[in-house]
């Protein structure tokens, strides 16, 4: 028996220990909080929330380009005599905004003038991922869109 060599059983149940800690670590990275699948979850919604966040600034661009064009021109940019204020700025953009539409993404907005726009927020924009309801919201004022942190839903926030 001497002159055999083999595994012995000590080295078995190190290996097998060795191999559990390592399964556990790799579960652990793949389904935890902080793990790859809800990392890349998260960065699909910020994916499709940044896309949507995109074409409603390049709308409000184009929305601006066009009303101070008509202001320039002299004409109406609503079809009624043109007037170069803030107001009037942003009622226009809300109408190139609200027409903004996007694939997995719903897009509703703040109709009237409210107490945050006093505030210097201004008119509210909230873009909604409907797969899972994550929300961004954004404020127009002075013809300039500021957004807020992406809201996850059901997801934890790293």
């Amino acid at each position: 028996m001497r002159g055999n060599k083999g595994i012995t059983l000590i080295a078995l149940v190190i290996t097998i220990i060795v191999l559990l800690i390592l399964a556990g670590i790799s579960i652990a990275m793949l389904a935890g909080n902080n793990s790859i699948l809800n990392r890349s979850a998260q960065a699909r919604v910020a994916n499709a929330l940044g896309a949507a966040k995109d074409e409603v600034n390049m709308a409000v661009m184009e929305a601006m380009e066009s009303y101070y064009e008509s202001i320039y021109n002299s004409n109406s940019a609503t079809g009624t005599a043109a007037t170069f204020t803030k107001a009037a700025l942003d009622t226009y953009i809300k109408g190139a905004v609200t027409a903004v539409t996007t694939t997995d993404v719903s897009i509703s907005s703040n109709p009237v003038w409210s107490a945050s726009e006093v505030s210097g927020k201004g008119f509210s924009i909230t873009l909604k991922y409907n797969p899972d309801s994550s929300t961004v919201t954004g404020y127009l004022s002075n013809g300039v869109m500021k957004w807020d942190g992406i809201v996850y839903a059901g997801q934890a926030q790293s």
